[in-house]
């Protein structure tokens, strides 16, 4: 694979603005002194310097392995608006952006990142590794190998979309060691993203998933993320909803919430906890002041706590429609009541091998609650037009659908 050096020393370049938006193709063996066309490449550096202006260009890296190392810990700060940058390879593992343990790698207002692996960075205080601020957009990324010491995690965006997110730590940050949203910004999302194996080592807040304040978890996997703090998969504060997503082997080894911490007017909906497990209060949830939470059409299994036999130690919160199996409360609020089923086995698929959808005899088909976003186009975890997140007369709890099966042309019905 074809690998080039690229050393970035300012962090910001003012240049003239064009008037007109360009775009640019950047290449491993690319040449400054290039035009940017596809068949006749720029390199990086240069790619990066023509993009420094308030104009809406775009940048596509064509195949390779871009070395983006910086020893002097700055990074590619586009002042601009609505500046692009895209992966130009078949998939996303093509183009990797390589920063070899030393330097950030981006800041751009409103910017669009796409199908790009962004690897081995080391952010420091003051910004995030990938920061698309504004109304930016992730999407179909890679992040992976990261060190996040300052304040922020390594990702901030408004929507982060088709990402997988592994093996950040944030040593050192303050909101979270992934992905982070700490504005009063209703547009965060977190949409269709694998986030797994990231650590939040420190004692300040917690979040090794994600630390997320408004907006919107929806289709997600949060796995074996760790937290010393509060929050293993994720720290939710103020007015955050989080639906059809699966929560499992996430931990907190301090205070409370293996799966989740959340605060006030948050909304879980049809999402999957299992194996979540905490050395405070609450193995799947932690919330034990917060108001407004509501906890609907949700599953949980054999979530843990080393101090209490609780599945969530939770406050002034409704729960309806709800499985819990061998799991408990330490402040009873996964009763009987209000739909809810106690000490009733799931009928996982395979849960050893982590195949959390449902048998057709499980208890948990046709039991929920109707919501206002399960619609005719809503799919659940599996998502795709065979997947629809409403089969029969009503949803199923948790994050996937029974789908039934067609053997020639017999079908099995509920």
């Amino acid at each position: 694979m074809n690998m080039t050096k690229c050393v970035f020393s300012l962090a910001a370049v003012f240049v003239v603005a064009p008037l007109f938006a360009a775009t640019y193709y950047v290449s491993p063996t690319g040449s400054p002194e290039a035009s940017g066309t596809e068949s006749d490449p720029l390199d990086l550096a240069t790619g990066i310097e023509k993009c420094y202006s308030y104009s809406h260009d775009e940048l596509r890296f064509l195949p390779g392995t871009y070395m983006c190392g910086n020893p002097n810990n700055t990074y590619w700060q586009i002042i601009g608006g609505d500046t692009t940058f895209t992966g130009w390879g078949a998939t996303r593992d093509d183009v990797i952006l390589d920063y070899e343990g030393a330097g950030r790698t981006f800041r751009i207002t409103n910017g669009r990142v796409s199908n790009l692996v962004i690897t081995n960075f080391n952010c420091g205080s003051g910004t995030a590794a990938v920061n698309v601020f504004g109304g930016g957009i992730l999407s179909n990324c890679v992040v992976t190998c990261g060190r996040s010491y300052g304040v922020n995690p390594a990702i901030e965006a408004a929507l982060v979309v088709d990402c997988e997110i592994s093996h950040i730590d944030g040593v050192g940050a303050t909101y979270g060691a992934a992905i982070g949203n700490n504005s009063a910004d209703a547009r965060g999302k977190i949409v269709r993203c694998f986030v797994h194996d990231n650590v939040y080592p420190g004692n300040s807040t917690g979040g090794a998933g994600g630390y997320l304040k408004y907006g919107e978890v929806n289709s997600c996997v949060f796995s074996n993320n760790i937290s010393a703090a509060w929050g293993g998969g994720l720290l939710v504060v103020n007015s955050v909803r989080i639906l059809n997503s699966t929560f499992y082997e996430n931990s907190s080894a301090s205070v409370g919430g293996g799966a989740i911490s959340m605060s006030s007017n948050c909304l879980l909906d049809n999402c999957t906890f299992v194996q979540n497990s905490c050395t405070g209060s609450g193995g799947a949830l932690y919330c034990p002041t917060a108001t407004g939470v509501a906890v609907r059409n949700c599953l949980f299994n054999h979530n843990a706590t080393w101090r209490e036999a609780a599945d969530a130690d939770i406050d002034s919160v409704t729960v309806k429609s709800t499985c819990v199996f061998s799991s408990a409360s330490n402040q009873n609020c996964f009763n009987a009541e209000n739909g809810n089923l106690v000490v009733a086995d799931p009928l996982f698929v395979d849960a050893a091998q982590g195949n959390y959808r449902l048998q057709r005899k499980s208890p948990c088909v046709n039991k929920g609650l109707p919501l206002d976003w399960i619609t005719a186009d809503a799919r659940d975890l599996d998502g795709g037009p065979k997947n629809p997140r409403l089969v029969g007369a009503f949803v199923d709890l948790g994050c996937y659908e029974y789908q039934p099966v067609l053997f020639g042309s017999c079908i099995y019905l509920r």
